[in-house]
Order: structure tokens, then C-alpha cells, then sequence
């Protein structure tokens, strides 16, 4: 007899049946176990022998359903690695662990290490270089890094990813010193395409704002338009599918106005990231959501930069 669930009941309680005589002891050090998801059939006999989820088991209480063919590694063993193996491992480049970050309630979590060295944009801002960690349990954060620059002047940082900054996922291999060998050699792979990243700023910090690139802009990232400049106008999620139904949107239109003219890409570029800094201190935005969309930035100033010769 199937029960009838009142539609203002936000939680019903099941029953989870875990097989712990298969239990993988891997990650114990850390307090993680993972077992079989276990059914029960109609004769009362628990299986997991068909079943293709594991439960990850995290101090005696549920901590993840996953796949059976998803490879998990804690974040507590890659913050062990950095930390005991990789900072050392790449100690010429001063490199220290600067912040660390959760989202999607803790399955994701980001390490921002830096290094102690300053380097200035063409005689305007100082920045730290460094590389952004990031590990996800069971969500759409790779294991890996990219390239990250903090701007010493407001401590605002930016991640870049991708083929035009050094950006990496690494497989999940559970043994020490082979993820950390990954690490360091990676890393320092991001670190050689530091001065690419720098000439971009450099030159965006040449290119003046426009209604166009605006609108490139906020192509990369539609869905922060609430962390982009105040000075620029732009048109709604509403505005732009009522333009669509009457037939007046094209992909060449500009989608946004700026109201001043005097304004750099990259004073654009340190507004935008400056804003997302204050909505990671309030709570408004988390770092996934915020990397995500510095990834667009990054992305679009690439697109500008290299449309124009400078």
C-alpha cells in the first residue's frame, strides 16, 4: 500500500541499508568509509550485489550516495597533500595557502595559494600570482587547479581557466606522493603562462569601454549581471525574450549601454571582481558561482584583447 505524502511535509524519513562487509577502508585515516548501497527485496533479504551506488560514510553518519564508478577523494587529503607535500615540493615559488572556500554545501571545496612574489601591471596595480584548488565530492568540480591572480591593492583575486591559463584537472589517485607530483608539475605549468595572463591585462588596461564590449562582456557571464558595473545598463532577461518574440533581437545588437566613457577594461574587469569579493564576504555568491563566472571574464577579455591590436 503506497502512502499518501501531504504535499507540506518538506522531508520524509527513509531507510538507507548500507552492505559493510564490502566496506572500502581507504580514506579511514581521514574518517571516511565507503560501502555498497544495499537493497531490501520483498522477502526481506538485503542485496547490494546489482546495486551501482556507494554510500560514503563520514564519521559514523551519511556523508554522500555516489556512483560506484565515481572515484572519491577527501578534502581533507588534498588540503594534506598541499600543505605537507606540494608547498614544499615548489618552495622556490613562496607559495603559502591563502584562503580556503566551500560550496554546494560542502562538497565542493577551493584552496587559493599565492605566492609571496609582487608583480606591477605597467606602472598601475600590484598583483600575487598563484593557482586555485579545487575539489568536488559528487558535483561538477573537477579535481585540479588554475591560474589565480589577487590584486594586493583592494585583495580582490580572479581565477582564470582554461587553454590560455595553464588550467589543469588531474586524474583522482588516491596515492600521495603521485598526486603530488601532479600538483607540482602542473602548477608550475600555470605559473609559465603567468606573463600571458599579465600582457592581457596589460593591454585591456588600454582598450576604453564601449557599449560592444560591454555587451562581449556580459555575453561571458549573463547570469552576473548584478556584479557588473554600476555604469552600465543593461538590458533584462524579460527585455531580451520580449525582443525576441517580436522578432527585434539579433546577436550582433549591443545589450548594454555604458554611461561613462572614460572607463578601461580592466577598471571594468577590477569593479566586477571587486564586487564579487564584497558578495563572497556577505554570503550572496559562493566561490564556485564566482569562479564560474571569472572564468567567462577571463574568457572575454581574451576575445577583446586579441580583436584589437595594441
Amino acid at each position: 500500500m503506497s502512502k499518501v505524502i501531504n504535499k507540506q511535509q518538506k522531508f520524509k524519513a527513509f531507510q538507507i541499508y548500507v552492505d559493510m562487509s564490502k566496506v572500502d577502508r581507504t580514506w579511514e585515516e581521514y574518517g571516511y568509509l565507503k560501502a555498497p548501497l544495499a537493497i531490501k527485496k520483498s522477502n526481506g533479504e538485503l542485496s547490494s550485489k546489482s546495486h551501482k551506488s556507494q554510500v560514503v560514510i563520514h564519521n559514523e553518519d551519511v556523508r554522500k550516495l555516489l556512483s560506484k564508478f565515481y572515484t572519491f577523494i577527501p578534502h581533507e587529503f588534498i588540503g594534506h597533500v598541499l600543505e605537507k607535500n606540494v608547498l614544499r615540493n615548489v618552495s622556490d615559488l613562496k607559495m603559502h595557502i591563502d584562503k580556503e572556500y566551500e560550496a554546494h554545501d560542502g562538497d565542493s571545496h577551493y584552496w587559493t595559494i599565492l605566492s609571496d612574489d609582487k608583480f606591477e601591471m605597467d606602472g598601475h596595480d600590484n598583483f600575487q600570482l598563484g593557482v586555485s584548488i579545487r575539489n568536488g565530492i559528487g558535483t561538477n568540480v573537477s579535481l585540479g587547479a588554475d591560474l589565480y591572480t589577487m590584486r594586493i591593492w583592494c585583495t580582490n583575486g580572479a581565477v582564470a581557466r582554461g587553454r590560455n591559463f595553464g588550467s589543469f584537472s588531474i586524474p583522482h589517485v588516491g596515492k600521495v606522493e603521485l598526486i603530488a607530483k601532479y600538483f607540482e608539475k602542473l602548477i608550475r605549468q600555470a605559473f609559465a603562462k603567468s606573463k600571458d595572463l599579465l600582457t592581457i591585462y596589460n593591454k585591456a588596461a588600454k582598450i576604453k569601454v564601449n557599449d560592444e564590449i560591454a555587451t562581449q562582456v556580459y555575453k561571458h557571464i549573463p547570469f552576473a549581471a548584478f556584479y557588473l558595473p554600476a555604469t552600465w545598463n543593461v538590458a533584462s532577461r524579460y527585455e531580451i525574450k520580449d525582443m525576441k518574440a517580436a522578432g527585434k533581437y539579433k546577436e550582433d545588437m549591443n545589450l548594454v549601454n555604458v554611461t561613462t566613457k572614460s572607463q578601461t577594461l580592466m577598471e571594468a574587469f577590477n569593479l566586477i571582481t571587486e564586487r564579487q569579493r564584497d558578495g563572497l564576504r556577505t554570503g550572496r555568491i559562493n566561490f564556485s558561482a564566482v569562479s564560474t563566472h571569472q572564468v567567462g571574464l577571463h574568457n572575454a577579455l581574451v576575445q577583446i584583447v586579441n580583436q584589437r591590436r595594441i
